[in-house]
């Protein structure tokens, strides 16, 4: 997909509250720094939310390529790789220091590693390229 067509397309996307700001989003803030805007003509709290939407309209989004390769196992999708490029990002776990060396907290703590190691090597997407440091200056 060229670039021209990707901000051209109507986008959906997974906003964890109801208001979406393009300082926050990794993918607006590549186009800013190339003079685009994209078009969000829908958004979700969910990724299900979003995979089914795309699936369903004329709509494109750009989401966890795990996410894409599953999503394209359930519903009719095509996956491309986005016309510019993106940030990888990693997944980690933070917990209060007063659950540590609790029992049942560190068997959670195990079972999702086992299951995120499990998902990973279904869906490999390779090593990060470089860790988000947060929003940047956007150019309206």
């Amino acid at each position: 997909m060229s670039l021209e067509a990707f901000v051209q397309r109507p986008h959906a996307l997974v906003s964890i509250d109801d208001h979406y700001d393009p300082k926050d989003s990794w993918v607006d803030q590549t186009l800013a720094r190339k003079g685009l805007k994209r078009r969000v003509a829908y958004r979700s709290r969910y990724f299900m939310g979003v995979a089914e939407a795309v699936a369903s309209s004329d709509l494109i989004s750009v989401v966890p390529h795990t996410l894409a390769q599953w999503a394209s196992e359930r519903w009719p999708l095509q996956v491309v790789e986005a016309p510019l490029a993106m940030p990888t990002y990693f997944e980690e776990m933070l917990w209060h220091e007063r659950f540590e060396h609790d029992r049942v907290h560190a068997w959670l703590r195990e079972r999702i590693v086992a299951a995120a190691a499990v998902i990973a090597a279904r869906y490999p997407c390779g090593e990060p390229q470089k860790r988000w440091q947060g929003p940047i200056s956007y150019v309206d």
